[in-house]
């Protein structure tokens, strides 16, 4: 775990280290929410390879490849893909994000 985030949660926010400003914790907020739909996004809309010749499909139609006939499989895993989510899902609980947690 960061230091410095675990650290921010106890003092209710982030401050700039330079002039101690605080942050604006409802701005962060909304810039975790668009990166967490771009992640989303961008698992949903990945694409399959062939697990043998690694050629990209072209036709989400066919059930193997159009090269060699071995199987498609997604590019990135969703074991993968709930490991990010549950990291801004602690990161929102953990910061009191109300609208990040309900994602």
């Amino acid at each position: 775990r960061d230091a410095q985030l675990a650290a921010a949660g106890r003092t209710g926010g982030w401050a700039c280290p330079r002039c101690t400003q605080r942050y604006d914790m409802a701005a962060l907020e909304r810039r975790l929410i668009a990166a967490l739909q771009q992640h989303v996004q961008d698992f949903q809309l990945q694409d399959l390879q062939c697990t043998r010749c690694k050629a990209v499909a072209s036709s989400h139609l066919r059930p193997g490849c159009q090269r060699c006939g071995a199987d498609l499989a997604a590019t990135s895993s969703a074991p993968t893909f709930r490991k990010r989510v549950t990291v801004f899902h602690n990161v929102a609980r953990h910061h009191g994000f109300p609208v990040l947690q309900q994602m």
